[in-house]
């Protein structure tokens, strides 16, 4: 055990925490049970706020529970420990026709985080939440006991651990219901909008015929009584092209100040929206730049 300072993806605080790394699910229920005081399972720490810290407390880190346990490349079901993360779930599963049914803006969250904060993606309006594509899971608790349970099995541990925020233990592994597709790309209509009418025209229109459906809104111009923004809609595509670069960018250093801020928004937001209406308005993306656009940059939460 090992007291360390420990911040979340947000980098609201940073503050002292007693971190406990789990690397298999047999051991992990003996070391959770021998714990002193109250812990908190963190995963990637890919939350904004500070509901994966746990001050002066332990923490129980999940990257380690990283193996995949079964996939039924005949029925989309797959299981797997809790710490693996989206991302290697996609790299598995998309070469056999296979993609999460719900994933949120970025692919390098863990499983067990995914259920925990029962996070939610473009398709929200269609498909829900993340946690209505579980089946089951498997939960550790600190008086040693290991409870299966899923929505027809144990269900009301099931629904509380579902958006707990790790409050009923640990998860250990789960199994998920994928969703067949036809491959790695997506057709994107992009349309700008510049009230809220607009707004609210588009997005009843798209839920309808879409399955994704997201919207960048200008909040630099509310201030001003103005509405803009990009409204985009996508489905699963059959087109296939040459994959994108795999090159990522990294933030190199954190500077004094946030390069985000009330001096540099109005400019960033204006060149984005104007670009944005040269651009074409019906494209085929490939989905790292479609779901994932942030991912693309690494450590850009400097």
């Amino acid at each position: 055990m090992v007291t360390q300072n420990v911040s979340s993806w947000g980098r609201v605080t940073s503050v002292p925490h007693e971190v406990v790394a789990l690397t298999g699910r047999a051991s992990a229920a003996r070391t959770i049970a021998q714990s002193r005081g109250p812990g908190l399972a963190y995963g990637n720490g890919r939350s904004y706020g500070d509901v994966c810290l746990n001050e002066d407390g332990v923490l129980w880190l999940t990257r380690g529970l990283d193996r995949f346990i079964d996939f039924d490349a005949a029925s989309g079901l797959l299981e797997c420990e809790a710490g693996v993360t989206l991302k290697e779930i996609i790299d598995l599963a998309l070469p056999q026709g296979w993609f999460l049914s719900v994933t949120p803006g970025t692919q390098y969250v863990t499983v067990g985080g995914a259920i925990a904060n029962d996070v939610h993606g473009k398709n929200h309006h269609s498909h829900g939440c993340f946690g209505e594509h579980v089946e089951q899971l498997t939960l550790l608790r600190t008086d040693g006991s290991r409870i299966v349970c899923g929505p027809d099995r144990q269900a009301d541990w099931f629904r509380a651990t579902v958006a707990g925020l790790g409050l009923t233990g640990v998860i250990s592994s789960a199994r998920l219901r994928l969703r067949k597709v036809e491959g790695a790309w997506l057709s994107v209509e992009s349309t700008v909008f510049e009230s809220l009418d607009e707004f609210f025209d588009l997005s009843a229109t798209a839920s309808a015929s879409h399955e994704y459906t997201v919207s960048w809104i200008d909040c630099s111009t509310m201030q001003a009584a103005r509405t803009r923004g990009i409204f985009l809609s996508g489905r699963h595509s059959m087109a296939h092209d040459a994959e994108p670069s795999a090159r990522v960018r990294r933030m190199p250093f954190t500077p004094p100040l946030s390069l985000i801020n009330r001096a540099s928004l109005p400019t960033i937001n204006g060149l984005y929206f104007h670009g944005s209406r040269l651009r074409r308005d019906k494209t085929t993306q490939h989905y790292t730049s479609f779901f994932y656009p942030l991912d693309g940059f690494l450590e850009w939460n400097r």
